[in-house]
């Protein structure tokens, strides 16, 4: 005979009034930051007579300060500090990163962001604040196009049509003084289509990032008049504005999403399961994994201690291949 059981009647009450719980319950996610501080270190320099980065900071909605050149930057306790077009001309740079070049490292470790915009390689080819293991170096190559090498970044979004490979808004300097080699970046724009002359990257390091730009977003350039006239409707000037306006709107999103981020030291961890070894059994073929470093006719051999088996036995390698940059071989023990 086959016999049914019945839930309680409770829990049979309890399940539907859990399920409308969650179905109508609304998870109210509230910043960590309420507002975001920008502290900005600009000129008026000698090619542009121009300085915008603290109005265009402030239009994108940040907390605009000046950066203090007496001030350890570690210790401002804003979230991005922005590093002007040219600013590397100023009397008063050189003293502030011989002084203050790894507290400005220090800063980024803890979370916080630097932009620097483009400088002039004569002056300042290689920026002084960078860790060890980053590396960008100026050139005097320019640009009338960004080729997007990373059309899923934050800092990029909106910049260019849908589905655009490139996107431009100046005749001649849409990217200004490129870097000609970089280590550790991740490139984001690029004065060629396949990544040479980088115009727009980003490293990680610590909790923080560090953005290096080839774009003079904060000055005026101005068109020559015997430029070529824009493919649309729009002026060089009309489609300057725009995308300054969208970058600095991108760039107020993703230092704010930067800061959210949890330390490295809290951030969930996968970890690998590795399998119970498997008995090696005498006279069975085991398989085994070789270094892509081997060579395919390089001889090898190993040795194996049969559990309870006194004494080594010695095992040849056969049945060689090679998959996605390993080598795959079958050992008989």
């Amino acid at each position: 005979m086959r016999t049914i059981h019945l839930r309680p009647l409770s829990d049979w009450v309890l399940i539907p009034l859990f399920v409308s719980l969650v179905m109508t319950t609304q998870v109210v996610a509230f910043p960590r930051f309420a507002e975001l501080t920008a502290a900005v270190y600009e000129h008026t320099d000698q090619w542009t007579n121009s300085a915008f980065a603290s109005d265009l900071l402030a239009q994108a909605g940040f907390v605009v300060q000046p950066l203090p050149l007496n001030q350890p930057p570690s210790q401002l306790g804003v979230d991005v500090i922005v590093l002007g077009s040219f600013v590397c001309e100023h009397e008063d740079y050189e003293r502030y990163m011989s002084m203050y070049k790894d507290d400005l490292a220090r800063f980024v470790t803890s979370g916080g962001t630097i932009v620097q915009f483009t400088q002039a390689d004569q002056n300042e080819a290689d920026a002084p604040y960078l860790p060890d293991a980053l590396a960008a170096t100026r050139c005097d190559v320019d640009a009338d196009t960004l080729w997007i090498r990373s059309p899923g970044h934050p800092l990029v979004k909106g910049l260019a049509a849908p589905n655009a490979q490139s996107v431009s808004f100046h005749p001649t300097r849409s990217a200004w003084e490129t870097f000609d080699t970089q280590t550790g970046f991740h490139v984001i724009l690029s004065a060629e289509q396949h990544g040479r002359f980088p115009a727009l990257m980003e490293a990680v390091h610590g909790s923080g990032r560090i953005v290096s730009a080839a774009l003079a977003l904060d000055k005026t350039i101005t068109v020559p008049d015997n430029a070529p006239k824009p493919s649309g409707p729009a002026s060089w000037a009309d489609m300057q504005q725009a995308f300054v306006a969208r970058f600095f709107a991108n760039l107020h999103d993703h230092v704010g999403a930067v800061r959210a981020e949890p330390p490295p030291s809290l951030r969930s961890r996968r970890r690998r399961l590795m399998p119970s070894p498997t008995p090696r059994v005498p006279g069975r073929w085991w398989p085994c994994r070789i270094p892509r470093y081997m060579h395919r006719s390089t001889p090898a051999s190993f040795w194996h201690r049969p559990a309870g088996s006194p004494g080594t036995s010695s095992g040849s390698i056969s049945g060689t291949s090679y998959n996605s940059g390993m080598w795959s071989t079958r050992t008989q023990t």
